[in-house]
């Protein structure tokens, strides 16, 4: 049936049964990210505007944020005034707590994910594959990739992997990228407790793990992509992806867990055990309190 414009959003199509005065952002989340469970972001765009979304929770509620233009990619910070998000176009932009202004990147080229150890050692992906650092006082090109590299984390400053496309995992010792063999398959994200524990996970269920010397296949338990990958530890690690997927790893294996919604999840980040959250496409982010997962804000029908 046919929704006339309302609520400053254009007019569009809807399916029957659709409430026409209130048809909702139709909304993609690409990332969570936070400091404390009073401070969480969740970053993407609008399908019907393609501008950026900024959504942050402050512990109560979700509430927009304005101020990046570009569809974002990546967020990640040191604390609740000081995050930084990464957007097409070349955008990178810093909260200060009040307000996201753009910075100089140094390039026009989209952005695919953040991470960062402190303020002044921050790495970036340019589309397709280009790591980027910043020192503190300006940015420059490390080295750079023709396949997609999707997936940054590190636990220090000479230990940092990057994943992605054709079973690309690289490697950052302090001084030099080498590359990893993982012949498996395309890998969307990284995460570890630290040096000697590191998941990678990626297409059809894949969870590969770094021991600190040497990677193990572990079998899938599930066929659905993983996009997603974020633990409070050893022995507590989430990975969420198509279909609504989500595993948990408890350090023996993974199982799947439930959650509210089949659609996809693109992210997942967490505070602690009792305290994780999901986010991906129509505007879905779910919440894990520790027990269960439950639907908490769902901005498109």
């Amino acid at each position: 049936m046919a929704c006339p414009a309302a609520e400053g959003r254009p007019a569009a199509c809807w399916p029957a049964g659709t409430d026409c005065a209130h048809p909702g952002d139709q909304v993609i989340y690409n990332a969570v990210w936070g400091s404390g469970p009073g401070d969480v972001w969740a970053v993407g765009y609008s399908l019907l505007t393609y501008q950026g979304i900024t959504h942050h929770y402050d512990g109560t509620s979700w509430r927009v944020v304005s101020g990046v233009s570009s569809p974002v990619w990546g967020v990640w910070g040191t604390g609740p005034g000081a995050a930084w998000a990464v957007a097409d176009n070349g955008v990178v932009a810093r909260w200060d707590g009040q307000t996201w202004a753009n910075t100089a990147s140094g390039t026009t080229a989209s952005h695919n994910t953040i991470w960062g150890r402190a303020a002044d050692d921050i790495w970036t992906i340019s589309y397709p594959g280009t790591l980027r650092h910043w020192n503190g006082a300006a940015w420059s090109t490390s080295t750079s990739e023709t396949t997609l590299l999707a997936g940054l984390w590190g636990s220090g400053a000479g230990d940092v992997w990057a994943v992605g496309e054709a079973a690309k995992v690289l490697h950052w010792d302090g001084a030099a990228w080498s590359k990893a063999t993982v012949n498996r398959g395309d890998h969307y994200a990284v995460w570890g407790s630290g040096a000697g524990d590191v998941w990678v996970v990626g297409a059809a269920g894949t969870t590969d793990h770094w021991n600190g010397a040497s990677w193990s296949f572990l079998v899938p338990v599930t066929g659905r992509d993983l996009y997603g990958v974020w633990g409070s530890g050893p022995n507590d690690v989430w990975a969420v992806g198509s279909a609504g997927a989500a595993l948990h790893f408890d350090g023996s294996a993974w199982k799947a867990v439930n959650a509210p919604t089949k659609l996809y999840l693109t992210s997942v980040w967490g505070s602690g055990p009792a305290d994780v959250w999901a986010v991906g496409e129509h505007g879905t982010i779910v919440h894990w309190d520790g027990t269960a997962w439950s639907l908490v804000h769902v901005t498109w029908p």
